[in-house]
C-alpha cells in the first residue's frame, strides 16, 4: 500500500471511531432526558402537595315557626225554639139571637072594656096578644181551652153572613188570654132589623185564626272548629365554608394542567 494512501485510512478510521463514541453519547444523552422527562410525568402526577382551600357546605340548622292546626272543640249555646201553646175548643161556632127591641105585634085580640048592668060585655078594644121582635142581636161566639202549661192569647176574625140577601157583614177580632187549664171565650155581636132572615157565622180572612205561641230554649252540647296556633322546631340546609387542607399533584400546583 503506498504511504498517502495508508494515513488517509488511518484519519478515516480515526474519524469514524470519534463518530460512533460520538452517537453513543447522543444516545445516551437522549435516554438521559426521556428517563427524566418521563420520571417528571410520572413526578408530577402523582406527587402530591397539601394546600389549604375554602370549602363549602351544607348543614341543618334549626328554626322555629309557629304553625296552625284545628281541632274539634265542645261548647254549650241556648237554642230557642217557638211552638204553638195546646188547646181545645170545647164550643164550636154557635150563633145565638137576642130580641132587643118589639115592636111589630103579632097577633090582636079583642078586650071588653065596659060592661052592662047584667053583666054583658057592651064595649070591645083591639089589644096585642104578643109583641114580634123588630130588631135582634145575633152573637158569633166559640170557646176554646188552654191544656198547656203556659197562658197565652188566642184570637178570631169573624164575619156574618145573610144567607137570604148574599150580604156578608165583617164584625172584626176578638181576643181572649187564656191561662193555663182555663177556658176563654170569643166573639163577636152583629144587630139587625131582618129578623126573618137566616144568617150564618163564619171567619174572615186566610189567618182568622191565630193561635198563641211560646219560645222553650234548652242548653245545647255542641262541638265547632277552632283554629290554634303552636310553635314547632324545623330544620333548613344552611350554606357554610370552612379552611380545608386538600391534595394536588405538582402540574396542579404550577398550573400545568
Amino acid at each position: 500500500m503506498e504511504e498517502g494512501n495508508e494515513e488517509t485510512f488511518k484519519e478515516e478510521s480515526k474519524s469514524k471511531i470519534k463518530s460512533s463514541k460520538l452517537d453513543k453519547r447522543i444516545l445516551i444523552i437522549g435516554f438521559t432526558i426521556l428517563a427524566l422527562v418521563v420520571i417528571s410525568v410520572v413526578a408530577g402526577n402523582t406527587v402530591k402537595v397539601p394546600y389549604t382551600a375554602m370549602v363549602t357546605y351544607t348543614e341543618k340548622e334549626p328554626y322555629e315557626v309557629q304553625e296552625s292546626y284545628t281541632v274539634e272543640e265542645p261548647y254549650t249555646t241556648t237554642e230557642c225554639e217557638d211552638r204553638y201553646i195546646k188547646y181545645v175548643i170545647t164550643q164550636s161556632f154557635r150563633l145565638t139571637s137576642d130580641c132587643i127591641q118589639k115592636n111589630k105585634c103579632g097577633s090582636w085580640k079583642q078586650v071588653c072594656t065596659d060592661y052592662n048592668w047584667y053583666g054583658a060585655c057592651i064595649a070591645w078594644k083591639d089589644v096585642c096578644d104578643y109583641w114580634e121582635c123588630s130588631r135582634e142581636r145575633l152573637t158569633c161566639s166559640m170557646k176554646v181551652k188552654n191544656i198547656d202549661t203556659v197562658g197565652g192569647t188566642w184570637s178570631y176574625t169573624f164575619e156574618i153572613k145573610n144567607l137570604d140577601s148574599g150580604h156578608v157583614e165583617y164584625l172584626g177580632t176578638s181576643s181572649v188570654y187564656i191561662q193555663p187549664t182555663m177556658e176563654g171565650t170569643l166573639s163577636k155581636t152583629y144587630y139587625t132589623n131582618r129578623v126573618d132572615d137566616r144568617f150564618e157565622c163564619r171567619g174572615s180572612g186566610s189567618n182568622y185564626f191565630t193561635i198563641p205561641t211560646t219560645r222553650e230554649c234548652e242548653e245545647v252540647l255542641k262541638t265547632r272548629t277552632v283554629t290554634k296556633y303552636r310553635t314547632v322546631t324545623k330544620y333548613r340546609d344552611v350554606e357554610k365554608q370552612k379552611s380545608e387542607t386538600k391534595y394536588r399533584t405538582l402540574f396542579e400546583e404550577w398550573g400545568l394542567t
